[in-house]
């Protein structure tokens, strides 16, 4: 360890170097661009105030409904004194468009990203301060107090032009994906089109990536000195091109890293030095790392520096256990002389040498992208849940066919500024590619198991099994120094004993990454904001009761979803609704739409509806729904039970017949039995509902609080029949109903029940344990006093 610290320096700075971010960020040392503490400033957030904020344009990206711009030596402006910001997000839905470096007197709503409240919901505050932004103003006018222009208004005007050429030139399907391709500009990207190629495993080659600045960088070089060009100024314009087109492109983190280990290539090259990749990558991160600490914790970041580490050292450690370096065979010369059955035999041979030689070139990079993939893995399951099993094919084709890609992209869009026809003559073979590889992606997500849905593995597995990967990385490079000095026998023994070294640590590695312990049952509910949704599950089945919001958009896509693939679901045995009110039921609708378009891996196997719905103008949408992808609709009412490993469910409420039969208080009740837990799902049940119910002949520990908490529901009598020792409550901040209401808080306290709500808690989780079971919730926030 030492001898390699000497031979690299800057490799040991770099680590250095992150374990301080790492122990500041623990320490909450104010070391990644945060703005004072000031009262005022927080409240303002808080309470999302309007407010007076002054700043600077540094960026504009144009979406579909809005503006946003990036503001940086901002400040909040108040009667008394001004607090800086630093730099803020402005979102802007005005008629006026604002230039880079414009100062701007911005009126608006202050508040602070959207932080997660669900387990696997994307974390908008942490990406945002991963770019050190921590607040956001909502613009309702806007005063501009210096025009703007300059380098940067001209950069963005640049990019937007050139996105505008790329409609003109080619269909919008393929205009969608070129742009993010060429330009960063993902806004346009189309859910499909994303699905398509992230099925496939190539979704990293929508962003400006490492991909796309080495193969344009080390091309554009070559170009340049086969015309002629000598080595010192081929290397100045090849770095000042590529400097330019990573600003124009957003200047990812990815793309940071390539341009500045691009440059250090360079530089190699021109004072005949070695380059070493490793030291390079060290000098990169240091780099940005001190320019932005925070940057540490962005995925973009992370998976970047880690997909060269696998190039640079897990390749090489693993690439001597292959069974033959791989020759190109030479070419088939027929000598004078040669009869006519020996002229065939030579060809047969040199046809069967060039099989050969494909079928290791294949197998070859095959390993390579297993190397590349197992590499990966801790991170892409820490973040993204999910991994793409038949990635392996769209990946080594991209190979060959990326530099084809990127230099028809570029050529045909540079050529379009001056001529369509031929911006597109030359996009066609990039746009036939692209078409390729969407065309596999569907393809792929047609197939079974086209992703395996492995969840989001714990902080100390993800750490151990990265460990694990590193010492055996380590170990082999050891091994392949120490098989080098070997000759004959010895040598292939180390071969073999390398090879099973390798195969264990990697089985440990996924073993630890993978292995999920699970409680004997679990019950969830997710923060939807204004809406229901319950995930109940035990080691065997999984169930959702309710999915919908009136106050958060697309809640299936985003907030359900996602929790279900951090929790390695890819299965719902069944899905009960209490009744077809939009805040218990559009993302129901939104998941079987994802599963329709083959958007997801998930499968529904059952939708329970109340019995009083069949029949009824609500069920229509929800049965032609389920009906589009196999699942099967049972009306369910009192008596009706379900029973797996650790659950039971059992329908209190509607009744067969009689009783409240549409609305509210026609919702499904639902008795659930787990261990020695047992809990009361009411749906918006309100008191004429509640009366329907009584007497009961048990009491529970859980509540599911009612209508959001509405004063109409939770009434005192059906309290003393429930005794719930803990109630939980789905209301967001800031309802517009007022939910939940103080009346009935204060009836849950008097009956001395411990209260939750999602708006405080998040998601609110019971789990069992071997001796009971335990609560909490997912911001780790106290009950309602």
């Amino acid at each position: 360890m030492r001898q390699a610290a000497r031979k690299r320096p800057l490799c040991a700075a770099c680590i250095a170097l992150m374990f301080l971010i790492l122990l500041a960020k623990a320490g909450d040392l104010p070391i990644f661009g945060e703005p004072p503490d000031d009262p005022l400033l927080l409240a303002a957030a808080e309470q999302e105030k309007t407010v007076q904020i002054v700043g600077t344009v540094r960026n504009r990206t144009v979406k579909a409904r809005s503006v946003q711009y990036i503001l940086f030596n901002s400040y909040l402006r108040s009667e008394n004194k001004t607090i800086p910001i630093h730099t803020i997000t402005m979102i802007s839905t005005l008629e006026e468009c604002f230039q880079a470096d414009a100062v701007l007197l911005v009126t608006g709503i202050l508040s602070k990203p959207e932080a997660a409240s669900n387990p696997g919901q994307f974390d908008l505050r942490s990406y945002y301060e991963s770019e050190q932004i921590y607040y956001s103003v909502y613009a309702e006018s806007c005063k501009v107090l210096q025009s703007g222009g300059g380098i940067r208004e001209k950069l963005i005007g640049i990019r937007e032009m050139l996105s505008l050429r790329l409609d003109q030139l080619t269909d919008p399907e393929t205009a969608e994906v070129l742009k993010a391709v060429l330009l960063g500009d993902r806004t346009s990207l189309t859910a499909d089109s994303k699905r398509s190629f992230q099925t496939g495993g190539i979704l990293h080659f929508l962003a400006i990536s490492g991909l796309h600045i080495s193969l344009l960088g080390q091309g554009l070089l070559k170009v340049l000195q086969k015309a002629g060009l000598p080595l010192p100024p081929a290397a100045i314009l090849s770095f000042l091109c590529l400097a330019f087109y990573c600003v124009l492109a957003g200047a990812a983190p990815s793309a940071v890293r390539a341009l500045c280990m691009f440059t250090v290539f360079l530089g190699a090259k021109l004072l005949l030095r070695t380059y070493d990749s490793l030291s390079a990558l060290a000098l990169a991160g240091i780099l940005m790392l001190v320019e932005n600490p925070a940057v540490l914790f962005a995925s973009g970041f992370q998976l970047s520096f880690c997909a060269v580490l696998a190039v640079s050292l897990c390749w090489p450690a693993v690439s001597w256990l292959l069974p033959r370096q791989i020759k190109k065979p030479g070419k088939l010369s027929m000598k004078s002389g040669v009869n006519q059955e020996e002229g065939k035999e030579l060809t047969r041979r040199g046809i069967r040498a060039w099989i050969r030689y494909y079928t290791r070139l294949f197998l070859h990079q095959a390993c390579f992208w297993m190397v590349m993939t197992a590499s990966m893995l801790p991170l892409t399951a820490w973040h993204y849940f999910e991994i793409s099993i038949w990635g392996m094919l769209p990946n080594l084709l991209l190979i060959p066919a990326a530099p084809i890609l990127l230099a028809s992209g570029v050529a045909g869009l540079l050529a379009g500024m001056v001529s369509a026809s031929a911006g597109k003559l030359l996009l066609l073979p990039g746009a036939w590619i692209l078409r390729c590889f969407q065309s596999m992606g569907n393809l792929i997500r047609e197939l079974p198991m086209a992703t395996w849905v492995c969840g989001k593995p714990g902080g100390w597995q993800t750490c151990s099994a990265a460990a694990v990967l590193i010492f055996l990385t380590a170990e082999l490079l050891r091994r392949k120094t120490a098989a080098k000095k070997q000759k004959g026998n010895p040598k292939k023994q180390s071969l073999q004993q390398g090879r099973r070294f390798a195969a264990a640590g990697l089985l440990l590695a996924l073993f630890l990454l993978l292995f999920r312990f699970r409680s004997p049952w679990s019950l969830t509910m997710l923060d939807v904001g204004q809406g229901d949704c319950l995930v109940l599950r035990d080691r065997t089945a999984c169930f959702l009761v309710d999915g919908g919001s009136s106050s958060v958009s697309q809640a299936g896509n985003y907030r359900i979803l996602p929790y279900l693939k951090s929790q390695g679901i890819s299965r719902l045995n069944g899905i009960l609704l209490s009744h077809p009110d939009e805040d218990h039921m559009n993302g129901i609708l939104e998941l079987f739409e994802i599963i329709r378009e083959k958007q997801a891996t998930l499968q529904i196997d059952v939708l329970y509806l109340p019995i009083w719905m069949k029949g009824s103008e609500e069920e229509a949408e929800l049965i032609q729904a389920a009906e589009a992808v196999g699942t099967e609709i049972i009306y369910a009412a009192r008596g009706d039970s379900i029973r797996t490993r650790e659950l039971e469910i059992k329908v209190l409420y509607p009744m067969t017949q009689g009783g409240i039969r549409s609305g509210n208080s026609g919702s499904m009740v639902l008795s659930v039995h787990c261990g020695t837990f047992d809990a009361l799902l009411t749906g918006d049940l309100e008191s004429d509902g509640e009366a329907q119910l009584l007497p009961l002949d048990q009491t529970y520990d859980y509540l599911k609080v009612g209508h959001h908490g509405s004063k109409g529901s939770s009434s005192e009598n059906f309290l003393q029949q429930v005794q719930p020792r803990i109630a939980a409550v789905s209301a967001p901040e800031d309802s517009r109903y007022g939910h939940p209401h103080q009346e009935t808080i204060d009836r849950l306290t008097e009956a001395g029940t411990e209260i939750y709500v999602t708006r405080d808690c998040g998601a609110i989780t019971v789990e069992g344990r071997r001796n009971g079971w335990r609560m909490y919730g997912y911001l780790d926030t106290m009950p309602v006093k």
